[in-house]
């Protein structure tokens, strides 16, 4: 298999190297010094000596998602017909031959729990550390005490549906662990923060966690092992972008149920690709157009779902066991997603 050649200028990003590394192929990243003919050339801004030498002008758009972002890539595509496209996003508008889907966040959150052997020199991209990503065997349900886990950072209102899902859920608080990670004090616990805790322990934790960067920090396996459900806001809330993140992920590979609010269809699509959900949940409300409408029947489902007694939910986890552990083991009898980089050289 050919070795790649890529240049990468930016010293203090990590995430190139990250998506090469998963997405399989060798590769060595190159710097101004280099001399001869590149492949692809990942620094948007890179000077025309570099960019007469790229073979391919390589865009990866796969690190961070909002709404619509599907229109600004077609615009830009089209603005640059040299130019190719990654990007994790499921978009109508972005059928084109030189827009191509990675799935990147699915790629990463396999790898940080099966402690993929990334190559020397390559720092993972939002890597919480070795105790970080740990996996949790499932079990009957008759030890858990609460209902669900909500983590949910609305940017200080800015996330409009997310930020109305956790005032929502502020009204059932007793009922699980709601977190909202704009501020450290009414933060969930990253597991990487007391991995060795009880739940017991992380209960009654006063510590306010240490201040680090922020990304994929997965809530403490205690909050999980207790609880049946996830409720929480995905990244993107509307439009026709869905993009599917380790908030969704996360919980699936912990072995949760799943309560997403998204864009119309985003179930649909977790649907289409092979996740599995109980009859129990009404998801109906996932084919709603209107963002106001779909809210408002999300919302009557999270207040039905809460309603439910703990001996209710223990039956309901017994009886759809086989459902979480399907999810489970979707990442790992799912490949990673890879791209074929030599068809565009």
């Amino acid at each position: 298999m050919k070795e790649h050649t890529v240049f990468y200028y930016h010293p203090t990003i990590k995430s190139i190297p990250t998506w090469f590394d998963l997405n399989g192929d060798p590769y060595r990243l190159v710097g101004f010094d280099h001399v001869g003919s590149i492949d692809f050339c990942c620094t948007p801004r890179a000077p025309v000596s570099i960019r007469d030498r790229s073979q391919v002008m390589l865009d990866l758009a796969v690190f961070h998602n909002y709404e619509n972002q599907g229109k600004e890539l077609k615009l830009k595509v089209h603005d640059n017909s040299g130019i190719v496209i990654i990007t994790n996003l499921v978009d109508p508008r972005v059928q084109h031959k030189n827009i191509v889907f990675s799935d990147f966040l699915f790629n990463r959150t396999k790898a940080y729990y099966s402690q993929y052997p990334f190559g020397v020199g390559t720092r993972p991209w939002y890597h919480d550390g070795e105790h970080g990503y740990i996996n949790i065997p499932l079990r009957r349900a008759e030890s858990k005490q609460c209902i669900f886990v909500s983590a949910s950072r609305t940017y200080y209102g800015d996330r409009i549906y997310r930020t109305r899902l956790v005032e929502l859920l502020e009204n059932y608080k007793q009922l699980g662990y709601l977190g909202n990670g704009d501020h450290h004090e009414t933060a969930l616990y990253a597991h990487s923060d007391f991995p060795d805790h009880t739940l017991e322990q992380l209960e009654s934790e006063k510590t306010i966690p240490a201040k680090r960067i922020q990304g994929y920090r997965p809530p403490h396996n205690e909050y999980y092992k207790n609880t049946f459900i996830s409720i929480y806001g995905e990244t993107i809330e509307f439009g026709l972008t869905t993009a599917v993140t380790e908030k969704t992920w996360d919980p699936l590979i912990k072995g949760h149920f799943i309560l997403p609010f998204s864009n119309t269809g985003f179930v649909g699509y977790l649907c289409s690709i092979g996740i599995q959900f109980p009859d129990f949940i009404d998801y109906s409300y996932d084919a709603v157009v209107d963002n106001e409408k779909r809210f408002a029947a999300y919302s009557d489902e999270v207040k039905r779902l809460l309603a439910l007694d703990l001996d209710a939910w223990r039956a309901l986890w017994n009886n759809n066991l086989h459902i979480l552990l399907a999810n489970k083991r979707y990442f790992y009898d799912r490949d990673y997603h890879r791209i074929d980089l030599a068809q565009f050289l």
